[in-house]
C-alpha cells in the first residue's frame, strides 16, 4: 500500500485527490494539511511514502516546502501539483529534489499513475512539462531563462516580492533578517535586469512563475 500525504490549501482539492487515490485500491491517504508548516509536522510524524504537494501555499512556496520536506524525511518522494505548466518552475522543483510534476487539470487516472511511478522511485512529468523541458533550449534559442540565474533563496524572495510582500514580512516568513532580504532583493533585480518590483512581477508572470490572479 502506498502511503500518501496531501498538502494543499484548498480543502476541495484535497478531498478530490483523496477520493481519486483511494479508489485506486493500492493507495492510502494517511493525512491532509492545508499549509506547508502543518504538512511538515505531519510528514515527520506519519512518514508517508509520497507527498502530493501544491505549489502555492500560504507562507511558503512549493520550492521551499520541497527542500524542507526532503531534509526532514529521508526517502520521501514528492509529487508537485500545480496550475503552472511553464518553465522554469518545474525545472527548479525537480532540481530541488521533487520526483514528479503534474498540472491540476490532469485526468484522475494520471494522478494515480504519477503517484505509483514516484512511489517506485521513478520520476514523473506531465506531457506538457516533459515536452517543454526537452525543447527548452530550442525554444529559447539555446539560452537559459534569466530566472535560472537565481539561487533557490533568491527565487523565494523574488516570488514574495512579486506578490507584494514587504521586506519585513518576507524576513519573518523565511526566518532571515530584513537586511538579508534587502541584499537578496538587490541581487535579484540586478541579475534579472529589472528596476522595480513591478517589473519583476511582470517578468515572473511571463516565465510562468507567478499566476496573475495571485498578484
Amino acid at each position: 500500500m502506498i502511503r500518501v500525504l496531501l498538502i494543499d490549501d484548498h480543502a476541495m482539492i484535497r478531498e478530490g485527490c483523496r477520493r481519486v487515490l483511494e479508489a485506486a485500491g493500492d493507495v492510502a491517504v494517511i493525512g491532509q494539511a492545508g499549509s506547508a508548516e502543518e504538512g511538515l509536522t505531519l510528514a515527520r510524524n506519519l512518514r508517508p511514502d509520497v507527498v502530493v504537494l501544491d505549489l502555492r501555499l500560504p507562507g511558503m512556496s512549493g520550492l521551499e516546502a520541497t527542500e524542507r520536506l526532503l531534509a526532514a524525511c529521508e526517502g520521501l518522494r514528492i509529487l508537485v501539483l500545480s496550475m503552472i505548466d511553464q518553465l522554469p518552475m518545474p525545472t527548479r522543483l525537480i532540481q530541488a529534489g521533487a520526483s514528479g510534476y503534474l498540472t491540476k487539470d490532469a485526468p484522475a487516472e494520471e494522478l494515480v499513475r504519477a503517484v505509483r511511478e514516484v512511489a517506485q522511485g521513478r520520476s514523473y512529468l506531465c506531457q506538457r512539462v516533459a515536452s517543454d523541458m526537452a525543447l527548452g533550449q530550442l525554444r529559447n534559442g539555446g539560452r537559459s531563462s534569466p530566472v535560472e540565474q537565481l539561487t533557490s533563496r533568491e527565487l523565494e524572495v523574488a516570488l514574495r516580492l512579486a506578490t507584494g510582500a514587504c521586506n519585513r514580512d518576507i524576513a519573518q516568513q523565511l526566518h532571515i533578517s530584513e537586511k538579508t532580504v534587502s541584499t537578496h532583493k538587490t541581487r535579484v533585480l540586478e541579475k534579472l535586469g529589472v528596476a522595480s518590483t513591478v517589473a519583476l512581477a511582470s517578468m515572473l508572470v511571463s516565465h510562468g512563475l507567478v499566476v496573475p490572479d495571485r498578484l
